[in-house]
């Protein structure tokens, strides 16, 4: 059972960004799978790694994008990517210390996330990406 269904309304109508927000999605539905199925700490260490490649992946597309198209709010959307980034790594090293209870908590800021970033601030960069002629 997913956790997360992809639907048009995660969508911010830039193929890129879409795919790697898909890319997010599976990647939450992984760690509910796993966090029900009550695996063990490596794939939690394999999920972390996979949201680490995300963040790292998805965050430069974006700011990349952002950069070319003279995005007014950058600066802005650049530090909420940061706080996520820190977060994924504060992961990371928890996990390093043996830390295995992270499953729950990951798993509600990982859907916060989606809900509240991916669909409010990306939605409104790829309205303006769209105005641009980026598809």
């Amino acid at each position: 059972m997913k956790f997360i269904t992809w639907n048009d309304s995660f969508s911010v109508h830039v193929e890129e960004i879409d795919a790697q927000h898909q890319w997010l999605t599976d990647i939450i539905n992984t760690l509910y799978d796993e966090m029900n199925e009550n695996k063990g700490k490596r794939v939690l260490e394999i999920v972390v790694e996979s949201l680490m490649q995300y963040t790292r992946l998805h965050f430069e597309t974006e700011q990349n994008l952002m950069l070319t198209y003279s995005y007014p709010d950058y600066e802005e959307h650049k530090a909420k990517h940061d706080a996520l980034g820190q977060q994924v790594t504060d992961w990371n090293r928890q996990l390093g210390n043996g830390e295995t209870q992270l499953t729950v908590k990951m798993l509600e800021f990982l859907k916060s996330w989606l809900e509240n970033h991916e669909v409010k601030d990306d939605s409104q960069l790829g309205a303006y990406l769209n105005a641009r002629g980026v598809k």
